[in-house]
Formats: C-alpha cells, sequence, structure tokens
C-alpha cells in the first residue's frame, strides 16, 4: 500500500511546481516535510480514500505555493527587478561576461572581448529580435543613431575601467578611449523598421596582439574581420635595440646621397614618425598612469619626463611647444582629436624636398568619429642624419576647401576593406551641412550595394551627408 502522496496527480503537480520554479533541494526537502505533517500521510491510505471532491489534495497544493512564496519569494522578484533594461541611459557600459548584481574586481577585460567577439561570431544572427539581442550582450546599451542614414543603433561598450562615460549620440567610436585603454570593445546594432537586426559592428582592441580590430557584418551577411588602419594601440616591441645614429644604414645614405628624397620615400619617413609619436604617446601613459583630468590612481602628465621619448620623433623646438601641448591634454578619457591623421595613400604631394627637411601636403577625409575634413602641411627635418618631425600645419576646408574627387573617395572606401561595392551616379548641387557656408555646394551622390541606399559626400569638407530628401532617391 502506498500513503496519500502516491496520487498521480498530486504527485505530477508538485514535480510541476519544482521545475517552475528555481528551488534548491533544501527548500524543497523543508516543503515535503511540512506538507507530510499537516495532512498526516503516514494515515491516509489509498484503500480508505473515498471518492469525491479531493479537499486534501488541493490543500496541499494551496500550502506548497504559500511555503514557496515565503521561502523563495523575495529572491525571486529582485531578480525580476534587476533585469530591467537601461536602454535610456545614453552613456552606460556593460562589463560583459560579469553579472549585473556583483563585480569581480579580477576581472579581465580581454576575456570581456573574447566572450563578446566569440558572442557575435557563433550566437548573433541578422534578423533576430531586440529581446534576443539583449539575452546574448544584455541590457547596458546606449541608443544612437547612424551618421549617415539616421538608422537607429543600439551601442555596447565591453571592458571599461571604472567611471568610464561616452556621451556620442551616433555611431562614432571613442577612439582615443579604445587607444588609451579606458574602453576595450565597442558594438554597434543597426536595426531595420521592424526592429530586427540589420547589421553590426564592433571596434575592439585585439588580446592577442593588442591591435585595433574591426569586426562587422553587413545587411547581406558579408563578413569582415580585419585590422583598424590608422590606428595603433599596442607599444613598440620592447627589448628592440636602439640604433645608433651613427650606424644608421639610412641616415648614412642620405648623408651620402646629399640628395632630396621622392614623394614615395616622404610618405614612408611621415607615416612612421606619425605612428610613432601617436604609440609613444599612448606608452608613456600607460607606463605612467596620467591622465589630464582628475581621477583616482593618475597624475597629471609630466612633460620632463616624456621629453627624452618624443624627442626620437620631433625636432627639440616643435616638441617644447606643440607636443608638450598635446601631451597636457591627451589623457582626458574623451573624444577630442589630439594627433593629425593623413590620407597619404589618397591624396600627397612633395611641397619642397632638399637634403635638410621636406614639406609633404596631404588631406584628411572625414571619419567615423567626424574628426578630418582638412588639409595638412607636415614639415619634417633632417638632424643629424634622422628625420624628424618640425611642424605642421592644419587648414580647415572652410579655409581651403579639399575638392575631393568621386575617384578619390572609392579608393578611399576601397581602402577600408568593406567589402562594399561603391559606385559613383553624379554631383549635385546642396545647401553645405556647415553653417559657415552659405552658398550650395557640390555633393557626390553614391551607391552602396551593401547598404543597398544612397548617400552623398560633399566635395569641399569630405562628410558624408544624407540625400533622401531628392525625390529619385528616397525609395532606399
Amino acid at each position: 500500500m502506498k500513503n496519500y502522496q502516491e496520487t498521480d496527480e498530486f504527485e505530477q503537480e508538485f514535480e510541476s511546481l519544482k521545475t517552475k520554479f528555481n528551488m534548491s533541494a533544501e527548500e524543497r526537502n523543508e516543503i515535503q516535510i511540512k506538507l507530510n505533517k499537516n495532512i498526516d500521510v503516514a494515515d491516509v491510505h489509498q484503500a480508505e480514500r473515498k471518492k469525491g471532491i479531493p479537499f486534501m489534495y488541493y490543500t496541499a497544493l494551496s500550502l506548497a505555493g504559500l511555503l514557496f512564496l515565503l521561502l523563495a519569494g523575495p529572491s525571486f522578484f529582485q531578480q525580476g527587478e534587476r533585469n530591467v533594461p537601461s536602454e535610456l541611459n545614453t552613456g552606460v557600459t556593460h562589463n560583459f561576461g560579469k553579472e549585473d548584481d556583483e563585480t569581480n574586481e579580477n576581472e579581465n577585460p580581454d576575456v570581456e572581448v573574447r566572450n563578446a567577439l566569440s558572442v557575435l561570431k557563433e550566437e548573433f544572427r541578422l534578423g533576430i529580435s531586440q529581446d534576443e539581442v539583449g539575452r546574448l550582450l544584455g541590457t547596458d546599451y546606449a541608443k544612437v543613431l547612424s551618421a549617415m542614414n539616421n538608422e537607429k543603433q543600439w551601442r555596447y561598450d565591453i571592458g571599461t575601467k571604472e567611471g568610464y562615460h561616452y556621451s556620442e549620440q551616433h555611431d562614432f567610436a571613442d577612439m582615443d578611449g579604445l587607444q588609451n585603454g579606458d574602453v576595450k570593445m565597442q558594438i554597434w546594432v543597426t536595426w531595420d523598421e521592424e526592429s530586427k537586426v540589420k547589421s553590426y559592428s564592433s571596434i575592439y582592441v585585439n588580446p592577442d596582439d593588442g591591435k585595433l580590430y574591426e569586426y562587422r557584418v553587413f545587411p547581406d551577411g558579408t563578413e569582415r574581420n580585419m585590422p583598424f588602419d590608422g590606428y595603433e594601440v599596442n607599444p613598440p616591441e620592447e627589448n628592440e635595440p636602439e640604433v645608433n645614429p651613427d650606424e644608421d644604414p639610412a641616415a648614412e645614405e642620405n648623408n651620402n646621397n646629399n640628395t632630396s628624397i621622392d614623394q614615395e620615400q616622404a610618405i614612408e619617413i611621415s607615416s612612421e614618425l606619425l605612428t610613432g609619436l601617436r604609440e609613444t604617446f599612448k606608452q608613456l601613459g600607460e607606463e605612467h598612469k596620467w591622465s589630464s583630468v582628475d581621477f583616482p590612481g593618475y597624475t597629471k602628465p609630466n612633460y620632463s619626463v616624456a621629453k627624452p621619448d618624443l624627442l626620437n620623433f620631433a625636432t627639440d623646438e616643435f616638441s617644447d611647444g606643440t607636443l608638450q601641448e598635446i601631451l597636457m591634454d591627451f589623457y582626458c578619457h574623451c573624444d577630442k582629436f589630439s594627433l593629425p591623421g593623413f590620407d597619404f595613400h589618397i591624396r600627397s604631394e612633395i611641397v619642397e624636398s632638399n637634403e635638410n627637411q621636406f614639406v609633404i601636403k596631404s588631406i584628411s577625409l572625414v571619419n567615423m568619429l567626424g574628426h578630418g575634413g582638412y588639409t595638412g602641411y607636415l614639415t619634417v627635418a633632417n638632424e643629424n642624419g634622422n628625420w624628424k618631425i618640425d611642424n605642421w600645419e592644419l587648414v580647415s576646408f572652410l579655409v581651403e576647401p579639399i575638392n575631393l574627387t568621386p575617384d578619390e573617395y572609392i579608393k578611399y572606401r576601397d581602402g577600408e576593406g568593406a567589402g562594399d561595392k561603391i559606385t559613383y551616379i553624379e554631383t549635385v548641387q546642396m545647401p553645405s551641412s556647415d553653417e559657415g557656408v552659405d552658398s550650395e555646394i557640390d555633393v557626390h551622390v553614391f551607391h552602396s550595394q551593401l547598404g543597398d541606399n544612397y548617400f552623398g559626400v560633399e566635395e569641399n569638407s569630405t562628410k558624408v551627408v544624407r540625400v533622401d530628401h531628392i525625390e529619385k532617391y528616397n525609395n532606399h
């Protein structure tokens, strides 16, 4: 004979109750014991049970539910409150891989980046819902807009330092933060009109080599994962032997030839100097824990400490003036233009060249951060056989229009390695996006095959602008 608990309905309901709620074994046993005591199961046998309304059965179920609420209820409801999205906060950050209700001071940001990349590559898919994205990446995101076509996006900031805040309202990356180590990865999820994932992209510091990479999935499913050209975050290789200027073959060759250099040499030298300078700024900040703003555990930049390293890339006069000023504001933990970037491969011109110095002219197209839109003149001097930056002058497009050609922009986009086919359509006249220009300007209209949309690029500034107000381009 079995006791009253043998009743099939009762056993099934009790087992269902255990699976519906996340109770521990100890809690389930406690409920079971209290049930047994209250209905005196030892004295009730199957043979003695009469047909009719099972009052004891329903009483047992009610008692089980009441005991569950008393034992497990508080933690259950606290969990529900903890997962309320913070989507309206435009400056939130997400520590990927950490529980929302606990802080792990020993969490490795590189692990967070690897976990996020794994999710993007293995679990993320085009067309999934916002709820599914929240499940995969969490609910700590900022609502932003695409700078190109105002599409709605969510941005996630991964592997951030304590106190990190980035309030950009468009899909511009925090390149300073990525370079300075304030944030290790940023992810943008673009939504279609039905609030499904249309595309997604990320810029991250690769844990394997310390360099910036871009991982992107386009609307047609094309995948791209490659270094993010133009920015370096890793310091120069350690233990690299210093080159004695007196034994430098390149310097010796320049001295022996005693002739001016050509454009290809000028581009190579200029690129190496600017990259080395950028890496040195970052390395000094990490090594000495410098911050241009009040930040716990950090100190103000010290130019006297930095100068010996800066003199490897710049003359004494330029370092004491321009570079010292940049150094003091460089570590602001913000999206601020600091060191110039030139698109030498798009347009370059030797303005002056002799054995002692050269001046190279180039342009800087407006990038995803909104930086650029100027013509630059870089002066490089030969100091004791070593080329060093002696000056740079950046001229706004408002003073010296860039006059970008359609072919130059297509070359620029091809150099980004986006895998997109950009087709030039026509050049139209439109009001300038800059209030400083009163008259209409030339805007080159292009079609993106991947996005299947049209967009414009201002000839004078290189800014990307919308053209959907033109009737024949507003159907995409």
